[in-house]
């Protein structure tokens, strides 16, 4: 039997010594985080910083010029791509910064995607 972390993968005896090491909660804490050279951030951190870059710097100007549209903040340069699909914008945010970390919103909806359930059948539900 198999576990893995962080892109390691020990045997269960392995990783029950590393937990007894403390290494595995480090590993696990680090796997939480996405790495980019030598930054390391958490997702919640990108989030945060996209929605409050979106909101004070260029929600007003987006939202009157290109509703509709999908726009691609990438939170380390603080440089904003605007696109009518959000992998063409995704797209141009990582030409310009490979190594960036990027927060994607559909401009002037409450978010880039909708989901939504139907059901077929009294217990079957289906995306």
């Amino acid at each position: 039997m198999e576990a893995s972390i962080a892109d390691c993968t020990f045997s269960l005896g392995e990783l029950i010594q590393l937990m007894d090491n403390g290494i595995a909660k480090k590993r696990r804490r680090e796997s939480d985080m996405l790495v980019t050279g030598a930054v390391m951030i958490p997702p919640n951190e990108i989030t945060e910083k996209g929605k409050r870059l979106y909101q004070e710097r260029f929600q007003k100007e987006y939202e009157a010029a290109s509703p509709g549209k999908y726009l691609a903040i990438d939170v380390t340069s603080e440089q904003a791509f605007v696109a009518d699909a959000p992998e063409t914008a995704l797209e141009m945010a990582q030409k310009a910064n490979p190594n960036g970390f990027f927060y994607l919103v559909r401009i002037g909806a409450q978010g880039v995607v909708r989901v939504g359930y139907i059901q077929r059948h009294a217990n079957q539900w289906q995306l």
